[in-house]
């Protein structure tokens, strides 16, 4: 069947049409009296030519008559297209049509005749591979960009569209139905606004309160209505090219003779260096889609209201979830659907209009809900970007597969071919998209456990090289988190965890989940407290009321919501990569046990092994005199007494470890608390703090690190383990 389908059936009533129109055209130039009735007829398309004429009216008539003589140049080929496709295929009286000298008919090698006229030409070819290839996120751009350049509510199904397609991800098939039934709609709107046009110049209306409706509905009235008109045609076009472009794909898999399936698989693996560069750049993008998801939902939560609240609600799933499942990502591709949508009817000129009018309650209302908040383009793209990525997530492997089988079986393949063989190789798909099993299922083939094995090597080399610095980088995070704010209870809880992680880990010699697990939920606790108080100002006041946020909390009410959040987002993000790596790693065998074996970093674990307890003696002397007090001399006394026992034993180690990590805790609070006491120098019970060794640090962060560098360094002294 042809693809120019309604054009083969009505080509002669356009014909007949075009040559009415330029007879009436052609009457009405001549310099005769005409009826009034004529009048009235004439002034809904005809118009006198002269000289003076604009250039819309020439324009006008110049395609009317290329029109009508390209149709009549190609008279003849149109009645034999009209007369095959009046005939079924087959039949006695096809095989007796003539097979030459026909613009639209082709034949194959095989005997059968074929009417796709893009099967014809390798341009044709060639434009139609591409266009399958790439045309698709043009198209949905195309879509989304004339929605919001001419809001409306009928530019509103044109998102409809988009984000069905987004949510369902249809099969091609499908989905070439679907743009029917879009271009479709298409035509119906611009049929509607050129009767509207024309409506309005000849009843008389005037612009007014109405227009904000017809405009709110999709109709404008222009004084040069063809330029929209144009705009709607090109934006119908490029649904029925998207059409067309398909329905020739699938003749062309359907008719055209391919090479063996045997061939092709033998140049599939020619390239396997190739195969392996793309399948480890799409498993880092795909890795990668996951941080940048909970970055965008994280971003639209930054703001007043309940629908953003939601988000948060979907950023700790994917935070603390290890895996994700389509029904999760469908939830949030609809909240995220339902968001744009209603800011996209809020940004309509009539309804904001009207909640301008309507007073105070409405608008109290919905910003209580955060949709009148900023800077609402930076929104629309947030919302956007996330849905996309969800809806990759969701369908990606099902959309490149298919697509995959699709041109990998054309004649013509796209621009580019040779990078999207590698990154469609079935192995690199099943590799990336598939769980780890199948990196020890033995019964698949040995090029999807090829790349499987070489992806599963390029994770357990991050999570090795992660897992040597990434308790440290914990750690730093943690302590700059504290130092750069004011002493408060929260910090307080950072350090004095943070203390349970490090001295507990020393103690037992083993580094496990309920010695770090307690810090991860306590800074979500933070977190999601602090949130509270920052999009709810009804809950901010009432806690206010209760307790001080700034000494207790480090809460600032006058600062932004990032300001508040980023030290306990920031401990949130590192803890959780720790949680990550320490999960992945206990189902990967480490082939090296001890991965610093070489270099400046084991040298310097092997010497502080092999010299640990001299530097330990070195440190905890000069503890005992900066300065010369109580805690001082216990340090002296611990010395001496350590000192007795034999190398080998872990015992001073220990007990200087629990010591040291409450001398932390104790100054800690007195920086706190100290004033309060009435222990600060120049207050009544200074002289216990001169007594006690208790010293006031600078209100900075280099006081704070100062003051409790030798203690933190004392508790870290003895490596990892």
């Amino acid at each position: 069947m042809s693809n120019f389908l309604g054009l083969f059936r009505w080509w002669k009533l356009l014909w007949l049409y075009s040559g009415f129109s330029i007879c009436l055209l052609y009457v009405y130039q001549l310099p005769v009296g005409i009826p009034n009735m004529f009048h009235l007829i004439a002034d809904i398309g005809l118009y006198k030519v002269s000289a003076d004429s604009g250039w819309q009216e020439s324009c006008s008539g110049i395609s009317l008559m290329v029109f009508y003589y390209m149709v009549s140049f190609i008279k003849h080929d149109l009645e034999e297209m009209e007369f095959i496709m009046s005939v079924r295929q087959g039949s006695l009286t096809e095989q007796l049509l003539p097979s030459t000298n026909s613009f639209f008919v082709r034949q194959l090698r095989s005997g059968v005749r074929h009417t796709n006229i893009l099967l014809r030409g390798t341009v044709f070819r060639f434009f139609s591979i591409n266009w399958f290839t790439y045309g698709f996120p043009i198209s949905l751009f195309a879509l989304s960009y004339w929605s919001f350049h001419f809001a409306s509510m009928c530019a509103f199904g044109l998102l409809a569209y988009v984000g069905y397609i987004l949510y369902a991800f249809p099969s091609l098939f499908r989905m070439h139905r679907l743009n029917g039934l879009l271009l479709v709609f298409i035509l119906l709107w611009a049929v509607s606004t050129y009767v509207f046009n024309v409506a309005f110049a000849h009843v008389n209306w005037k612009p007014g309160k109405d227009m904000e409706i017809w405009e709110m509905i999709g109709l404008w009235h222009y004084p040069i209505p063809g330029f929209f008109l144009l705009a709607q045609f090109f934006l119908g076009v490029l649904v029925a090219i998207g059409n067309l472009v398909n329905n020739s794909i699938f003749l062309c898999m359907s008719n055209e003779e391919r090479q063996s399936s045997n061939e092709n698989e033998t140049e599939e693996v020619k390239k396997d260096a190739e195969v392996l560069i793309v399948a480890t750049v799409a498993w880092g993008l795909r890795k990668c889609s996951r941080p940048i998801m909970m970055l965008l939902m994280f971003l639209i939560a930054m703001k007043q209201g309940f629908i953003h609240a939601v988000y948060v609600i979907f950023f700790f799933v994917y935070l603390l979830s290890h895996n994700i499942n389509k029904g999760i990502r469908q939830s949030l591709i609809l909240l995220c659907e339902a968001h744009f949508a209603i800011l996209y009817i809020l940004q309509l000129n009539l309804v904001s209009r009207k909640l301008e009018r309507k007073g105070s309650i409405n608008v109290e209302v919905l910003s209580q809900l955060g949709f009148l908040e900023s800077d609402s383009s930076r929104d629309f793209l947030q919302i956007a970007l996330l849905a996309c990525f969800c809806a990759i997530h969701n369908h990606g492997f099902e959309m490149l597969f298919s697509f995959s089988a699709i041109v990998r079986h054309t004649p013509c393949h796209p621009i580019g071919f040779s990078i999207l063989r590698a990154g469609l190789n079935k192995s690199v798909l099943l590799s990336i998209y598939a769980s780890s099993n199948i990196r020890d299922d033995c019964e698949n083939s040995s090029d999807e456990r090829k790349v499987a094995l070489y992806l599963g090597a390029v994770e357990k080399k991050f999570l090795s090289m992660y897992r040597s610095f990434g308790t440290y980088i914990s750690f730093l995070t943690i302590l700059l988190a504290a130092y750069t704010v004011r002493p408060n209870n929260t910090s307080f809880g950072y350090i004095f965890l943070l203390l349970v992680w490090i001295i507990g880990r020393q103690l037992v010699e083993k580094t496990k989940s309920r010695l770090w697990f307690p810090l991860k939920v306590y800074v979500i606790s933070i977190f999601i407290f602090i949130y509270i108080l920052s999009i709810f100002p009804t809950v901010e006041t009432w806690v206010s009321t209760k307790v001080d946020l700034n000494i207790s909390l480090g809460y600032d009410t006058e600062a932004p919501l990032l300001r508040n959040l980023w030290e306990s987002l920031a401990i949130m993000i590192v803890m959780q990569l720790y949680s990550y790596e320490r999960r992945r790693s206990k189902n990967i065998k480490p082939e090296d046990p001890n991965p610093l074996q070489s270099g400046i970093l084991a040298f310097t674990k092997r010497f502080m092994i092999w010299h640990g307890q001299k530097i330990l003696h070195i440190a905890l002397f000069y503890a005992s005199l900066s300065p010369i007090s109580a805690f001082g001399f216990l340090y002296l006394i611990g010395l001496v007494f350590c000192s007795t026992l034999p190398k080998a034993s872990r015992i001073p180690s220990k007990l200087f470890l629990i010591y040291t990590g409450f001398l932390v805790e104790a100054e800690y609070i007195y920086q706190m608390w100290g004033k309060q006491a009435r222990m600060f120098p120049g207050q009544k019970h200074y002289d216990w703090s001169l007594l006690l060794g208790l010293q006031v640090y600078r209100p900075s962060f280099e006081g704070l690190e100062a003051g409790l560098r030798a203690n933190f360094g004392d508790c870290c002294m003895y490596p990892s383990v």
